[in-house]
């Protein structure tokens, strides 16, 4: 408590009797499924770096299961619908569904065949790119004229040395060669000894430094997900000059005197023109920014005091640019440097550092990390490159595959603890879902996992697809030829549960896609009900006689007889009525305990309970006296009260609807020295009114005789 030591006012904060309980979310729904792209939880990176290469290479997993808001994101990120749906690709359909029907959120766990279970395992497609200086035209330039324009001058000769070769990408055995006379700095043109003897288009030819050609060897970038999607992803790397700096001072030592030192940092590479013209130009490591604009260098350099033309130095960096052909994705980095330093400067503009902390199309892996053979040079040997200098896809022997389809491991996943789950499993590092789906996935191990995974977590409630043909499980194609599942194959399969936290829902729905038919699963459509009927009612409300959104029909047609054998048996039916259109005409558990018989009652208790839960944890390590006690059952009876007043309980008043007692009579003496504060709730919870009975009875019109 407060001391109070001297005379004086003393301002103190008394903390609320009353700690507000909050209710959580019961709309958040969490998928599993297949879907052509997208991030895959439990899936391998692409390489492993030392814990030496972690200073300069990150290279982490993307965070999975992924979040996603509406549908248009479900599409950026996991790719659009399927026009046939078979071989499983039914998430895409279902995410369409739960947001057409209602649905906010949901938290998205792909499924794809992971390596080591057998068969082909999905991958991911790959580039390895090469090291040195792939020069482009920046203009198109015409035979008989001297003057080429370039978009950098990196690596390029002076007259009298090495010369350069224009080469084609779409003919590979097209060579000019050429010597320069002259360049210049600010625009790029450069001057040939001689005529050029071909026209050039930008956008076909490419220039080599004759005796400095790339070599192979450079840095593989890994598409950042799985799938045959990868197939279309590109990679270009572009010379990135910043503006020449003017060296206003001689130097024949290794630090030299420019006019600003704004665009200089610790590790960058530098391209030092002497000013002579016809001198070698020399690059360099920065190696420390001095006071008065001085700059030091990895090795001296000889500065003239009288040159020929205006002497300078510059930064050389390069920009890398990502796309998808499929898509139209594209995404550009830039300003980025290369080369082996650790230094904080270099390591935060490094490429890889930026790609695969930024980049959603891909990781790169640098040569020397995770395994990979090579080093980078800080110079323009080191430099990453395509072959071309155009952009570069992968090689066939690097294009990533769908796989085999996922077999029931991959549905459920494995656990091999937090962030390396897959499948179902990964569903459970998010606290928030409250809704469980695989959508169209009928077979008992799978949906299982389901089950087992919401009754161990209690927080969160499954809803299973009911079989749709006449065989367990069922085939691959939905034909519309095939026959529907009967009554009788239904109710076999639907037996394979017992459990309060499920429900069941039949039969498959019809929507329409240009001239075809397709057939989905209910699931996606259903807890879409379920966000939709909680939003706008609340959780007590039963999801049921709701209208089902963007449906053209249904695979097969429940009767009023065949639903008066599915209902008790907890089959959720979903059926058309004249005039009502289509509807969700059921709202039953597949527990076998009349007391959980209906899936609102069973959905509030997992809201109340979760609510309580997150609402009262500042009890923890509470005094365990009666002045806490009371404080719990205010707080509770408070929020319980506000769930009377919303209708989710029944009582004309709220004594009647429910209680909350934490004092002497919940707890023993043996409970307060272990430590246990225990409050007993009791709640009276509304029932849907499932059969509404109307008693019509026939009277004379006759007053009654005195």
């Amino acid at each position: 408590m407060p001391e109070y030591l001297s005379p004086g006012v003393f301002i103190e904060e008394i903390p609320a009797r009353l700690k507000a309980i909050e209710g959580v979310s019961t709309s958040t729904a969490g998928l599993a499924g297949r879907a052509s792209r997208g991030p895959v939880p439990g899936f391998p990176l692409p390489f492993t770096p030392a814990i030496a290469d972690r200073q300069v290479v990150p290279v982490s997993r993307d965070d999975c299961p992924v979040l996603v808001t509406s549908f248009s994101e479900f599409v950026r990120t996991f790719g659009p619908p399927p026009a046939d749906p078979s071989h499983r690709f039914y998430l895409p359909h279902a995410a369409r569904a739960f947001f057409d029907n209602g649905g906010k959120r949901a938290y998205i766990s792909r499924v794809v065949h992971l390596p080591g279970g057998g068969g082909t395992a999905a991958s991911v497609s790959t580039m390895q790119l090469d090291q040195g200086t792939v020069l482009r035209l920046a203009r198109r330039a015409a035979a008989g004229q001297p003057l080429v324009t370039l978009t950098s001058l990196r690596g390029l000769p002076i007259m009298g040395l090495t010369g350069i070769g224009f080469r084609k990408k779409s003919n590979p055995l097209f060579t000019e060669d050429v010597f320069v006379a002259s360049y210049d700095t600010q625009s790029g043109e450069i001057t040939l000894t001689a005529n050029l003897l071909n026209d050039l288009d930008p956008d076909d030819v490419f220039v080599l430094i004759l005796g400095a050609l790339p070599t192979p060897g450079g840095p593989i970038f890994h598409a950042r997900t799985p799938g045959a999607w990868s197939e279309a992803l590109r990679v270009a790397i572009v010379s990135s000059d910043r503006p020449p700096t003017p060296i206003v001072a001689p130097s024949v030592t290794d630090t030299i005197h420019v006019q600003s030192t704004g665009s200089f940092y610790p590790g960058a590479i530098v391209e030092v023109d002497p000013g002579g013209g016809v001198a070698t130009r020399d690059y360099f490591t920065v190696v420390e920014i001095q006071p008065g604009n001085l700059v030091r260098l990895s090795a001296p350099v000889n500065v003239p005091a009288i040159p020929v033309i205006p002497p300078f130095a510059r930064v050389m960096e390069i920009d890398v640019a990502l796309g998808d052909l499929r898509t139209g994705a594209v995404e550009t980095f830039k300003g980025l440097t290369w080369g082996e330093s650790s230094l904080p400067d270099v390591r935060r503009r490094h490429y890889a550092t930026v790609v695969n902390t930024r980049s959603r199309l891909a990781y790169v892996q640098p040569p020397g990390v995770g395994g990979l053979p090579g080093s980078e040079a800080s110079d323009l040997s080191g430099q990453p490159v395509t072959p071309d200098g155009f952009a570069m896809g992968p090689t066939l022997l690097g294009i990533g595959v769908d796989g085999d389809d996922p077999n029931d491991d991959d549905f459920v996943g494995q656990d091999l603890g937090p962030g390396l789950r897959s499948g179902i499993q990964a569903l459970q590092d998010i606290d928030d879902v409250r809704i469980l789906a695989a959508p169209g996935e009928t077979r008992v191990t799978v949906q299982n996992a389901l089950v087992i995974q919401a009754e161990r977590l209690r927080y969160r409630f499954v809803v299973l697809d009911g079989i749709t043909m006449p065989v367990l499980p069922p085939p691959e194609v939905t034909v519309p030829e095939a026959p529907p599942a009967t009554v009788g194959q239904l109710l076999i399969h639907r037996n394979s549960f017992d459990s309060s936290f499920a429900a069941y829902y039949a039969p498959w729905v019809q929507i329409g896609d240009g001239d075809k038919t397709v057939f989905l699963p209910p699931s996606g459509y259903v807890i879409g009900i379920y966000a939709r009927t909680d939003n706008e009612r609340g959780v007590w409300k039963a999801p049921a006689n709701e209208v089902v959104r963007g449906l053209t029909g249904l695979r097969t047609y429940i009767t009023t007889g065949e639903q008066d054998i599915l209902n008790p048996r907890g089959v959720n039916c979903i059926r058309r009525f004249e005039g009502r259109g289509i509807r969700v005409w059921g709202a039953r558990t597949l527990s076998s305990d009349p007391e959980f018989r209906y899936l609102n009652v069973r959905r509030f208790l997992i809201f109340m309970e979760a609510s309580i839960d997150r609402g009262t944890q500042w009890v923890v390590f509470e005094p365990n006296s009666p002045e806490t006690w009371s404080r719990v059952v205010d707080s509770v009876s408070a929020f319980l009260h506000t769930q009377w007043r919303s209708g989710a309980l029944l009582g004309r008043k709220p004594e009647d609807a429910f209680y909350v007692r934490c004092d002497e009579t919940t707890m023993t003496v043996d409970d307060v020295q272990n430590g246990r504060l225990i409050c007993d709730i009791g709640v009276a919870i509304v029932r849907p009114a499932e059969f509404v009975i109307f008693r019509i009875e026939q009277i004379t019109g006759f007053g009654k005789a005195s």
